[in-house]
């Protein structure tokens, strides 16, 4: 365990493109990056501030959905429209880039 974030799985920096959504305000999807990711959650990076606690809905790739929770968001310091998203999932969905170790291909 990385003992300085209190993280168990290890991210790996990738960028894949994520939209995301309120879960309990759906509303139109919002463009984002991530910067890195785990298969525990993601850093990514967006051009709206989302409230700590937000459940949200990610799109990440053509048949992967994930409902996540934002842990913090904050501004980035080189770019004030820009804001950097923590964000846990609440569930292991088909497709997420990164699988934890210990998981089953899937179709097996």
């Amino acid at each position: 365990m990385d003992r300085q974030s209190g993280r168990i799985e290890k991210r790996s920096p990738l960028n894949v493109p994520i939209w995301l959504t309120s879960l309990t305000n759906p509303g139109p999807f919002e463009r984002a990056m991530t910067e890195n990711i785990s298969p525990a959650g993601a850093r990514i990076v967006a051009p709206t501030r989302w409230p700590a606690s937000e459940k949200i809905v990610m799109l990440c790739a053509p048949g992967c959905i994930a409902n996540a929770e934002i842990i913090y968001s904050h501004a980035l310091p080189y770019d004030a429209n820009q804001f950097a998203l923590g964000v846990r999932l609440q569930n292991s969905p088909a497709g997420w880039p990164v699988k934890a170790p210990d998981a089953a291909p899937s179709g097996t």
